[in-house]
């Protein structure tokens, strides 16, 4: 987004959509500061240089969604749809387990995370399904379905019942936007909370969490110490925070500072003026994308702009929800912040979706 060669794409977008074309590059530029703090300690430059490698194949995306021509990007959503659900089903039998999760696949010295990657063509895919389902045959909106359940099913085997839980929470709001009635959303909220109890019941480790995300000064010594340690330094960033690299909470007490608890490092250091900024920008970022989004004609393109607004938003409040003790403790990066590249692609194909609908619509004229 910060290369010059992209703002042609933006030539004669109507100012506000600018405003989000910037306000993007500024929130992936601050990220990049952020991370150079959170990670400087247990990997000096290693983490920015590949974040950077990332941040480019990320662009490459965003870039592919504003200029390939549609029927390509239909090929592509099919492909990158079906090629991360087989990912997702073999991350059960051959997957890499971090920290008591089996979200990865080992391509090399790659990790692949086929949950994350296959979140805008998750999109793609149900924004088409419920714009088109009074239409569609039985069959076909069996056959989707079926590979929706299998989706849902694999991310909660891995187990991963946070990310499942973003996807519910898309396609019920894509649900919610759409033309279809609402009586369906009953049944939608009825099986995510079933799914999330059964996911509860039968998984040990996510019972201990919802205990120590109760009273986490109570296990300060095993599983609440991520969360008390993210609170100490969210709350020890004061008013004005302790400035830029002075966190004393990434020097080997917060786990996993560069992804997981990104938001911590950030809060610490820039205070509580900083997370006013920060909220701030993202009230306008969602104000102004929404707007947008509302005036799109197609159904169809609508909920795609709905969904891309959506996944970055509820995932950004959900990492930070579990930063302040607001959520259970759980491994969500923070988009286009935490360092990752399966975050770093999906949120660039996501964002560059968002922009697409809109100029198909008439976002590039300024007339």
């Amino acid at each position: 987004m910060l290369l010059p060669f992209q703002r042609e794409f933006i030539v004669g977008w109507p100012n506000d959509l600018q405003w989000v074309y910037w306000l993007t590059s500024i929130w992936l530029t601050l990220g990049l500061i952020v991370l150079i703090s959170a990670s400087i300690y247990v990997g000096n430059f290693s983490f920015i240089q590949r974040q950077l490698f990332w941040i480019l194949i990320g662009l490459l995306g965003f870039g592919t969604c504003l200029q390939a021509p549609l029927n390509w990007l239909q090929t592509i959503a099919n492909l990158g749809f079906f090629f991360n659900l087989i990912g997702l089903i073999l991350t059960i039998p051959y997957g890499v387990t971090i920290n008591g999760a089996t979200r990865w696949l080992r391509f090399g010295p790659v990790l692949i995370q086929p949950s994350e990657l296959i979140k805008p063509f998750f999109i793609w895919q149900i924004s088409y399904l419920i714009s088109y389902w009074l239409i569609l045959k039985i069959s076909t909106k069996t056959f989707w379905i079926l590979l929706n359940l299998i989706i849902f099913s694999a991310i909660l085997l891995q187990p991963n019942l946070s990310t499942a839980s973003l996807f519910g929470g898309l396609l019920w709001l894509i649900f919610l936007m759409s033309n279809l009635s609402k009586k369906r959303l009953l049944l939608i909220t009825i099986a995510g909370l079933l799914s999330s109890g059964l996911s509860v019941f039968w998984n040990k480790y996510q019972q201990v969490r919802l205990s120590t995300f109760l009273y986490p000064w109570g296990y300060i010594q095993n599983d609440g110490y991520q969360l008390v340690q993210s609170l100490l330094a969210i709350g020890s960033g004061g008013i004005f925070g302790k400035g830029f690299g002075n966190s004393t909470q990434k020097l080997g007490y917060l786990p996993i500072e560069y992804t997981d608890f990104i938001f911590a490092v950030f809060s610490e250091e820039c205070g509580l003026v900083g997370n006013i900024i920060f909220f701030v920008g993202l009230y306008f970022w969602i104000k102004i994308t929404w707007k947008f989004a509302t005036h799109i004609p197609s159904n169809f393109f609508r909920l795609i702009a709905y969904g891309a607004i959506a996944a970055i938003v509820q995932q950004s409040f959900c990492h930070v929800g579990v930063s302040i003790g607001f959520l259970p403790t759980t491994g969500l990066p923070l988009p286009l912040w935490s360092y990752g590249g399966n975050s770093i692609l999906s949120s660039g194909v996501i964002i560059g979706l968002f922009f697409r609908t809109i100029e198909i619509f008439g976002g590039q004229k300024s007339g």
